[in-house]
């Protein structure tokens, strides 16, 4: 575990775990991937207004069976549902029955990571696609696609910071209340 994650668990370790899911899972989480959803909206809402974008295709998705091109549009609008599906995981808590609250911070960043990482996985595929380097969008501050996506998947590394201090924890809470059984 990295120097910042031990000096930022020390300082939440005298948190109970329900006081841990609401300040860093319903709170910090919360707030990263707030921003996450809305930069996600708002490059997605610009990218399917441009009548240039309507032709632009990847031509290869790394990770999947796809041996076709696909759409510039159809990528934004899936990495879209995936901001979306992850923001709407951290919207209640009332729905952890689990007598263990280290297990429910688990469950928490399983459901929140899975769509994560599929952003971040289109995101790398129109970031390393030669394509999207070139095509200059003059309406995002002459950016190209790919380097939207590199912004996406930066505010990504930031969320899974997150979750993956949170999984540490959970993990450090979950061995300590065992020891104390």
């Amino acid at each position: 575990m990295s120097f910042i994650h031990e000096e930022t668990l020390a300082r939440y370790q005298e948190l109970s775990p329900t006081l841990f899911l609401q300040r860093v899972i319903f709170g910090d989480l919360r707030d990263h991937m707030l921003t996450v959803y809305t930069v996600i909206n708002v490059y997605t809402r610009i990218m399917l207004s441009l009548t240039a974008t309507e032709d632009l295709r990847l031509d290869y998705v790394p990770n999947t069976i796809l041996q076709v091109p696909v759409e510039l549009r159809e990528i934004m609008r899936k990495i879209q549902a995936c901001a979306v599906e992850a923001y709407n995981v951290l919207q209640t808590n009332s729905r952890l029955p689990s007598d263990s609250r280290s297990r429910d911070i688990l469950q928490v960043i399983s459901e929140v990571s899975q769509p994560i990482e599929a952003i971040d996985r289109w995101a790398a595929a129109i970031e390393g696609d030669l394509a999207m380097k070139g095509w200059v969008v003059p309406e995002l501050r002459s950016k190209t696609p790919a380097r939207v996506a590199s912004e996406i998947r930066q505010y990504i590394f930031e969320v899974n910071q997150v979750l993956l201090f949170a999984q540490a924890y959970a993990l450090w809470w979950g061995r300590k209340s065992r020891h104390l059984t």
